[in-house]
């Protein structure tokens, strides 16, 4: 993709995420900035800051964004596509902060036409508490993360689903779930999260089949633009075989409790 054309469908990603992170969480206007504090610590990383002006460069600004962090009893991080934000890096580097994660962003503006993906289905609220409840701890599983098939998260999943701010495909095996992926903040644009498949599943490709099924399904509804951020190599011949385009780098950062006094 062209530059011009790459640094305007970021833009389009950058305002679909800014959207769906201020779902559920306080929103504290700064000049810069737009922190979003979430009810308690959570493993999906809701309590995040993000640029919304040229002034977020600015020394005082970053400060003020960190004190809110602060007084809430939150550790501060950030999310932004560089491309967008060129002078903050350097910045907050020199405020202490640390990079978490940099990876190449991805976009797809049209369904996939070459994986059959009728191992496939979407996971609907209709399926159940026990159905939920059985995908996340999965999920959990396979990203070797905590938290993520808590009570609360399968309330919300359930409450997503039947909103439509979610959307979540699943491979199963004998009735249980091996593969998924996940669209968040779904609209118009949504985001690619969660994709993963179990320990004893990988190398089969049922996690592409999984995303496969959910862009198609997402477009059959409407949908314009997919966009994800490939946080390991590893995943990004997946993607990359779906049609998923480079267009960027986003980079997160982190300035742990303490950290830069």
């Amino acid at each position: 993709m062209r530059r011009p054309a790459a640094l305007t469908t970021l833009r389009t990603a950058q305002a679909q995420f800014h959207g769906a992170v201020a779902v559920g969480s306080t929103v504290h206007e700064l000049s810069g900035f737009r922190v979003h504090i979430w009810p308690e610590p959570d493993v999906f990383y809701r309590n995040v800051a993000v640029p919304t002006d040229p002034t977020a460069a600015m020394p005082q600004n970053i400060r003020s964004m960190l004190q809110v962090f602060t007084a809430s009893g939150r550790e501060a991080r950030l999310e932004f596509f560089e491309d967008l934000w060129p002078n903050l890096p350097a910045r907050l580097d020199a405020a202490g902060f640390l990079v978490e994660m940099r990876a190449p962003v991805l976009a797809l503006g049209r369904p996939p036409s070459s994986v059959r993906t009728s191992r496939a289905r979407m996971l609907r609220a209709e399926d159940g508490h026990e159905v939920l409840q059985t995908y996340l701890q999965a999920a959990e599983a396979a990203f070797d993360v905590e938290g993520i098939a808590t009570e609360g998260e399968c309330r919300r999943l359930m409450q997503s689903l039947s909103d439509g701010r979610t959307m979540t495909a699943m491979v199963e095996d004998e009735g249980r779930p091996v593969a998924g992926a996940a669209l968040a903040g779904v609209g118009d644009v949504a985001e690619v999260a969660g994709v993963w498949s179990a320990p004893a599943y990988r190398g089969r490709g049922l996690a592409r089949i999984a995303a496969a099924h959910l862009a198609k399904a997402f477009f059959a509804n409407g949908g314009k633009l997919l966009w994800l951020s490939a946080a390991t190599e590893e995943s990004l011949p997946l993607y990359r075989n779906l049609g998923f385009d480079p267009i960027g780098t986003q980079l997160n950062y982190h300035r742990p409790v303490g950290h830069g006094r």
